[in-house]
């Protein structure tokens, strides 16, 4: 058996300094308050995102997420699922979450479109070959 085979088609990326807040999509679309607004963004990916929180939430969890980059004036508003955690011991902060991003098109379950050509700017600027 081999391992370590990278699955994923779109490459993953780090932007230093950038923030993830999340919330929860909760039934007939209501959202709750922000559970947490300052999470560090590990990496994220056209389909993705990778962030270190304090508090571990149910996998399949339907969350509303905010990307805050350095340079970007306004956040992108995401929509995605919880698919992973798991433990991570520093820098503060307790878990890693793994988030799988809703497609992307036209519809309240869907992310538009300007949101993946933003995610695919960052991607020209910060992904390293």
């Amino acid at each position: 058996m081999i391992s370590n085979i990278e699955r994923r088609a779109c490459p993953r990326f780090a932007i230093p300094g950038a923030l993830i807040g999340y919330k929860k999509i909760r039934l007939f679309g209501k959202r709750s308050d922000w559970i947490e607004q300052s999470c560090q963004l590990f990496d994220l990916s056209r389909g993705g995102i990778r962030f270190l929180t304090q508090k571990p939430l149910a996998l399949e969890t339907k969350l509303v997420i905010e990307l805050s980059c350095p340079e970007k004036e306004e956040p992108l508003l995401l929509i995605g699922n919880t698919i992973w955690k798991a433990d991570y011991k520093g820098d503060g902060f307790r878990y890693f979450m793994g988030i799988q991003l809703n497609p992307y098109g036209e519809g309240k379950k869907f992310n538009p479109v300007g949101m993946l050509n933003k995610i695919v700017g960052l991607e020209k600027t910060y992904l390293r070959p």
